[in-house]
């Protein structure tokens, strides 16, 4: 399972891009959202600014947090799209 930080737009709540979570551990993440240790997180859940801090500890690239553009989630999935988002949004010539 991968867990991403998903970024969609506040216009038309269209996904721009997804970042992987490296490495983060399920501990991290049940302490951020005070989640009980049993609890496998499988949901979306919305991102505040105050995480960005821990969860940028677990990205390649740092991104600047601006919700009044964009919607941050941390999402479960069974697969990292990422890359692939990345490649279909390059501008074309």
């Amino acid at each position: 399972m991968y867990r991403s930080l998903t970024v969609y737009s506040t216009k038309d709540d269209s996904l721009v891009t997804e970042y992987r979570l490296r490495d983060i551990g399920l501990d991290i993440l049940q302490k951020l959202w005070h989640r009980p240790s049993d609890d496998p997180m499988p949901v979306i859940y919305p991102v505040e600014e105050w995480m960005m801090p821990t969860l940028r500890q677990y990205m390649d690239t740092d991104i600047k947090f601006d919700p009044n553009h964009f919607a941050y989630f941390v999402e479960a999935t069974a697969e990292f799209i990422g890359e692939d988002i990345a490649k279909e949004s390059q501008p074309r010539g």
